[in-house]
């Protein structure tokens, strides 16, 4: 199953759907979860895209983490991928996303997402989907590692979970809100490697990102976003490993 979660995004859905239903491998289903302040997503979804099943989240912008679940909720798929709406995929994304779930200890497979900026396939190699000693992220998923490895985490835009993995630990937590970074799909990630999980970077599940203008991952900084990502981040630390974690305390 693969699910995009989007929100006054229009155009955005189209291209990323053309690109979906264009794969080489189609998936059992491709699940749209609408939050948009008007119909026009859903119009073009239900006009243009017959075979997508379409639902909605009345909760509004912001609140990504409750679409995923919405999404989760009806999805079919002994594996449940997630992409951002401002993402396409390349053709063979699918097959390459899955090839590591031959190892039944996977629980978890995420790839590349390109921004295009110059450089990005070489940048931080060693250092992709860290949790880092004093409790922040590195990221680094537009680097090409050659082969997949093991991580710490996934990113939002291009991730996948066996489905009874991520029931077995309640689901995706859908109270993280507000703008980027939410942090639930660190919060996931990180629950699913304490139960023993195994999670998988794997390079060749290329997507392609339309990247911010400021290129800070956010459409938009401002006192509140920046309040809303270092609420959500201490929240997800405490949740996963509670207050009395030495990495926790030293981080807040």
């Amino acid at each position: 199953s693969v699910i995009v979660v989007t929100c006054d995004r229009p155009e955005n859905i189209r291209r990323c759907l053309t690109h979906l239903i264009a794969l080489q491998t189609l998936p059992l289903e491709i699940i749209v979860v609408d939050s948009s302040r008007d119909d026009e997503t859903a119009c073009i979804v239900r006009d243009e895209f017959a075979s997508v099943q379409l639902l909605r989240n009345e909760l509004g912008k912001g609140t990504t983490a409750g679409s995923r679940q919405i999404g989760l909720a009806i999805a079919r798929g002994d594996v449940v991928a997630f992409v951002d709406d401002t993402v396409s995929v390349d053709p063979n994304w699918l097959n390459e996303l899955v090839k590591p779930y031959t190892d039944p200890r996977v629980a978890a497979v995420g790839g590349r997402t390109l921004d295009g900026i110059d450089g990005e396939e070489g940048a931080g190699i060693g250092d992709i989907g860290r949790l880092l000693p004093y409790g922040g992220l590195s990221y680094n998923f537009a680097a090409d590692s050659g082969r997949p490895i093991e991580v710490d985490h996934l990113l939002g835009a291009n991730m996948s979970f066996q489905r009874r993995a991520i029931e077995a630990v309640g689901g995706i937590r859908h109270d993280y809100v507000g703008t980027q970074p939410l942090r639930e799909e660190v919060d996931i990630s990180l629950r699913l490697a304490r139960r023993g999980g195994v999670l998988m970077f794997a390079p060749k599940a290329l997507v392609h990102r339309i990247a911010p203008p400021n290129g800070t991952g956010s459409e938009k900084v401002d006192h509140h976003s920046l309040y809303s990502a270092r609420r959500n981040h201490v929240m997800m630390l405490v949740r996963v490993f509670g207050w009395r974690d030495p990495m926790v305390r030293y981080y807040a």
